[in-house]
């Protein structure tokens, strides 16, 4: 064989190899399998991004759940702030008092514990029907008097 038809040859063989390659890839089971996979990878990517807008959706929806919450608590606070003033008998309850200096100045006025100063609340007065405890003298005189009483039951 002469160097010409070794080159034949050589050209054949290399073209039917890549005949064969391109018809083994095209008939290969292995290609349905990737291009199976890629179709997973692709609709779990858009499922995962679906479930993210979700997620999204849902915090926008509580924070603007929040915020019309705190508007609507806001308004009762003021509206309790209000009334307790105006229909309030005594003193109203400084919690309650919708402008900071005039809750300072009712604290002050009424004498409520502070905190900063140490300050304490004077003691309540105790009602006019209050029965005063006993002193110790006296409960041991009354101990005295029914340990007599009950001497004298057993003796009749």
């Amino acid at each position: 064989m002469t160097g010409g038809e070794l080159l034949i040859v050589f050209l054949g063989l290399v073209a039917v190899a890549i005949v064969g390659f391109v018809v083994g890839r095209a008939t290969s089971s292995g290609s349905g399998q990737s291009h199976k996979l890629e179709q997973e990878l692709k609709e779990a990517k858009e499922a995962h991004d679906s479930y993210k807008q979700e997620v999204n959706t849902h915090f926008e929806k509580t924070a603007e759940l929040f915020k019309d919450m705190t508007g609507a608590y806001r308004s009762l606070y003021n509206h309790m702030a209000e009334s307790s003033g105006k229909l309030g008998v005594g003193p109203s309850d400084p919690l309650l008092e919708a402008d900071p200096a005039r809750q300072e100045q009712t604290r002050l006025d009424y004498g409520t514990a502070d905190a900063e100063t140490d300050e304490t609340a004077p003691a309540p007065e105790r009602p006019a029907d209050y029965a005063p405890e006993e002193t110790p003298e006296e409960k041991k005189e009354k101990q005295a008097q029914e340990g007599q009483a009950g001497t004298r039951d057993d003796k009749r």
